[in-house]
């Protein structure tokens, strides 16, 4: 991840308190840091299971609603909250879900809405529930997220990796997926396709929506080969990591490929 620009990672991470404590060395450190978003080992709530859970991780990150009982997810949504801690799920992956339901939970912000109406997609702008999509997971598996008809809906929409098992965490070849696939659709905004992967993707860390280059500020930042053309066109269809020159994160560093 570094190597391709990506100093934060988002993990909705499986096996409980077990699966917590193995991504918790991740939290900090010169690698990629870890938000981790945990889950219960089974899909039922228990109150002193998510206590417990949650002395580990940074939120609660689900499957989606058709894989548990209604009132257990909301008495862990609840529970969630209550702590102050971010509640998020997958919607909408590989079926229509009901977005009612979805949004009566108050997530934080939703994963993929691939099969979602434009209905659907209205209803999470007007409650102002970021999205976060996965495009070469989503085509993996025979689907392909709607993304033009996401901005033109006016949904924040963020970019992400989803599926380690399919593909690598390489959110520079993501945003080639996901420039691609505007185009396609008849949308081209390559621009909204940085400010997937940079501005939103902060958002959803609950991190502030801007870098700062002011004296004090945290240091984050990557310095990438220009190769004379459009930045824009450059960066999202052009680039890999090995134009990646220097990744800086904090008081870390990394120099790229010679």
């Amino acid at each position: 991840m570094v190597r391709s620009g990506t100093t934060r990672f988002l993990d909705f991470r499986e096996g409980g308190v077990e699966g917590a404590k193995l991504l918790a060395p991740f939290r900090t450190g010169k690698r990629a840091r870890a938000v981790i978003m945990g889950r219960p080992h089974g899909q039922h709530y228990d109150k002193n299971e998510v206590d417990e859970l949650l002395k580990w991780v940074d939120g609660i990150g689900i499957s989606s609603i058709s894989d548990w009982p209604y009132e257990e997810l909301r008495a862990l949504a609840e529970h969630t909250r209550r702590k102050k801690r971010r509640f998020a799920l997958h919607a909408s992956e590989r079926v229509r879900e009901d977005i009612d339901l979805v949004l009566d939970l108050r997530p934080s912000y939703l994963v993929h809405m691939t099969m979602a109406s434009e209905g659907d997609l209205e209803k999470c702008q007007e409650a102002r529930i970021p999205v976060v999509v996965c495009p070469r997971s989503n085509l993996f598996f025979g689907k392909v997220p709607p993304l033009a008809q996401m901005m033109r809906a006016g949904v924040t929409m963020a970019l992400g990796t989803d599926n380690a098992m399919i593909a690598l965490p390489n959110m520079l070849a993501e945003m080639e997926f996901a420039g691609r696939i505007l185009r396609s659709q008849g949308h081209v905004d390559l621009p909204g396709v940085v400010d997937m992967a940079v501005r939103s993707g902060r958002l959803v860390l609950n991190e502030k929506d801007s870098i700062s280059m002011e004296p004090g500020s945290p240091c984050d930042f990557m310095v990438i080969r220009s190769k004379g053309s459009d930045p824009f066109t450059d960066l999202v269809l052009r680039s890999s990591e090995r134009d990646v020159r220097l990744v800086c994160s904090e008081r870390d560093s990394w120099r790229g490929w010679r």
